[in-house]
């Protein structure tokens, strides 16, 4: 039997009831989940859907070769300010989604 969710169409059956539930457990042990899948198998549904039943906020990361640490965790970038040159701290996607307090997960695909 198939139960659907209009607010993000997607279909859930026993098994992915399963999975939901399984994960919802492993985040409650607060560590690290790893999903591993091939390509569009719903492992990010299934992510964004856990996040929204426990009240987290989701943040979806998407990491290359070419992404630096600074990305993820801020530093200094150089600016242009009054034709000086000078450096100001840029807050990277992780500082910047756990500044509030709030309670995030995040998926690094």
């Amino acid at each position: 039997m198939l139960k659907s969710d209009k607010s993000n169409s997607f279909f859930y059956n026993r098994k992915i009831i399963k999975h939901i539930f399984n994960i919802i457990c492993a985040a409650y042990t607060k560590n690290s989940l790893n999903l591993i899948g091939p390509p569009g198998v719903g492992k990010t549904a299934i992510c964004e859907i856990v996040s929204n039943l426990l009240g987290y906020k989701f943040v979806r990361i998407a990491c290359s070769e070419s992404q630096k640490i600074e990305d993820l965790f801020g530093g200094y970038q150089q600016k242009m300010v009054n034709g000086k040159s000078t450096f100001v701290n840029v807050e990277g996607l992780i500082i910047n989604n756990t500044k509030d307090g709030d309670k995030v997960m995040f998926l690094f695909d």
